[in-house]
């Protein structure tokens, strides 16, 4: 029974290899299925991603399955010795259910739609500068891209869709036909030539960080990524928030899954955590100081983090009906921030390892009265 289970096992490994494949039936097949169905086939599209990277033993790999965590997550957290899982909301319960929390998700899946919200409810300020629209490669107020860098200097390219940090762009004037484009030196005379014609952009401004933030590393937007959760029965408040950093290994982004550090933010009082990076699936390396500037993480505070905190819960219950946001804002200044986009579905891996969200009772209680299962909390 056990060589029939492995061989079966290798096959799959084998199957895996063909991903393009594999991954278009298992968006057909979530497209068509309810939950938690559809959440069911999200966590074996998370998996098909470390399987062949994150070896554990069939028990083990079978205890993650049944828990709803992932062979990665599974390792990242630790269960090989800490078998407690109800402390933690399972990568299961985030695919099937908390996407599902905000009734009007699309004005944060959208970023173009994000703007006309912050926009019409009268804050559009506090977001960086919207310059232009790129439809079919072409820029819908300007002639060409070009002129739109030559203006600014320097700016940022998004999808209307998608996060992680893929397909975006932060270009730089340099001289002619030269610029930086995510932190590359090149020679390009159309630059409208690297965006995807199927895709819509927004161009943004590059909004500089705070000091503070450039002196931890300077080559990234160092953000922070705030949990705000808004229960029916009370007012909003901080989850959990971390600080991202970028490093020589996430280059110009300051992404976790592109080897960016996560740091966890005190609540009370703004002190940072040990930094952790995920050097390969299912591993971490914690740093005190940052493994490139040397600069000291661990101990170091925010700057006015109070301040921060409370003129940042004032701002988010004006929007009331946004129920789950990982808010991504950038520090510019002692106690001054933008708001770079809200995540409706957010990663809560890079959460996690530092803290289990489900020790909060507040935090339980809010997912079980927005849908998820008592029995998956």
């Amino acid at each position: 029974m056990i060589k029939n289970f492995q061989n079966k096992k290798k096959s799959f490994e084998n199957i895996i290899q063909r991903k393009g494949v594999i991954r278009g039936l298992l968006a057909f097949s979530k497209s068509l299925s309810p939950r938690p169905i559809a959440g069911m086939f999200s966590l074996l599209e998370e998996e098909i991603k470390t399987i062949s990277s994150v070896r554990l033993p069939i028990k083990e790999r079978i205890r993650a399955y049944k828990n709803g965590f992932t062979s990665d997550l599974y390792s990242l957290y630790n269960f090989e010795n800490n078998y407690n899982f109800n402390d933690y909301l399972s990568e299961f319960a985030r695919l099937a259910y908390t996407k599902e929390i905000n009734k009007n998700s699309e004005v944060l899946n959208n970023k173009r739609k994000f703007y006309e919200y912050m926009d019409k409810k009268g804050f559009v300020h506090y977001l960086p500068e919207l310059i232009d629209i790129i439809k079919n490669r072409k820029p819908q107020n300007n002639k060409n891209l070009e002129k739109i860098i030559n203006e600014h200097r320097k700016v940022v390219i998004k999808p209307f869709r998608g996060g992680g940090g893929h397909n975006i762009y932060i270009i730089e004037k340099k001289k002619e036909f030269y610029y930086c484009v995510n932190g590359e030196n090149k020679k390009i005379e159309n630059i409208s030539s690297l965006l995807d014609k199927t895709r819509n952009y927004i161009v943004t401004e590059y909004v500089n960080q705070s000091d503070f933030l450039n002196n931890i590393y300077p080559h990234s937007a160092n953000t922070m990524r705030i949990l705000v959760m808004n229960p029916e029965d009370s007012d909003p408040f901080i989850a959990r928030s971390v600080l991202r950093i970028g490093t020589d290994r996430s280059g110009v982004f300051d992404n976790f899954s592109q080897g960016g550090l996560s740091v966890e933010i005190n609540l009370k009082n703004g002190e940072l955590s040990p930094a952790a990076s995920r050097i390969s699936p299912g591993n971490l390396k914690w740093y005190k100081k940052h493994p490139d500037t040397n600069t000291i993480i661990k101990g170091s505070t925010i700057p006015q983090w109070k301040n921060i905190k409370d003129n940042f819960l004032t701002l988010v219950n004006e929007f009331s009906e946004l129920k789950y946001v990982g808010w991504d804002i950038l520090l510019t200044g002692e106690g001054d921030f933008v708001i770079i986009e809200g995540n409706s579905n957010t990663d809560i891996d890079l959460m996690q390892i530092h803290s289990q969200l489900l020790k909060d009772e507040r935090i339980r209680k809010f997912y079980l009265n927005n849908g998820i299962p008592n029995s998956w909390l």
